[in-house]
C-alpha cells in the first residue's frame, strides 16, 4: 500500500493558501530566532573562555620567571600583561587548544634600590610580545573549566636591536 505522504498533492494536507503562508512565516521566524540564540550562546562561551584564558595567563606570568627577560637587567617585574588574540587550533572530545598572542609590560631595574635612589641606577620600561598555546578541558565549559598553559614564549629580540 502506498502512503499518501509519498506523493504529496494539494489535497493531501487540506491547508488553504493563507494558512500555508502563515505557517511558512512562523517556521522561518522560529528558525532565525534559533540561529540568533545559537550565536548568543557561542558568544557567551567565547567571552567566558577568553576571560578565563586572560586570567590564567596573568596568574601564570606573575609566578613564572622568563630567563630571556631575567638576563636583561638586575631586577625586573611584569607590570601588566595583555592577551590580544585567541585562535582556535583544535577541538577534540577532551579539550580545546587555543593559540594566544599578547604582550608583557616589564619594568627593568639596573642597580640596587640604593643605587637608583642616589642616581646611579636606572629603571626602564619595556614591552615584549609573547605567544603560546593553552589547553581547555572541554567537558567543563562554560563553568569551572580548567585551563593549562602548554607553552608560553616571550620574544625579547627587540631588546637587542
Amino acid at each position: 500500500m502506498r502512503s499518501k505522504y509519498t506523493h504529496v498533492e494539494e489535497e493531501t494536507f487540506n491547508v488553504q493558501e493563507p494558512e500555508i503562508d502563515e505557517l511558512i512565516t512562523n517556521v522561518v521566524e522560529s528558525f532565525i530566532e534559533l540561529l540568533n540564540k545559537i550565536e548568543e550562546c557561542r558568544d557567551s562561551v567565547q567571552e567566558e573562555v577568553e576571560s578565563g584564558i586572560t586570567s590564567r595567563v596573568y596568574g601564570y606570568i606573575s609566578q613564572e620567571t622568563f630567563n630571556n627577560i631575567d638576563i636583561l637587567s638586575t631586577h625586573h617585574y611584569i607590570e601588566h600583561s595583555e592577551v590580544e588574540e585567541c585562535n582556535l587550533v583544535q577541538i577534540d572530545s577532551n579539550s580545546i587548544v587555543v593559540s594566544i598572542k599578547g604582550y608583557l609590560e616589564v619594568v627593568q631595574d639596573y642597580g640596587s634600590s640604593s643605587d637608583r635612589a642616589s642616581g646611579e641606577g636606572a629603571t626602564i620600561n619595556s614591552t615584549f610580545p609573547f605567544k603560546g598555546t593553552v589547553r581547555i578541558s572541554a567537558y567543563k565549559i562554560p563553568e569551572d573549566f580548567e585551563i593549562e598553559i602548554d607553552e608560553l614564549e616571550v620574544d625579547t629580540d627587540s631588546w637587542y636591536e
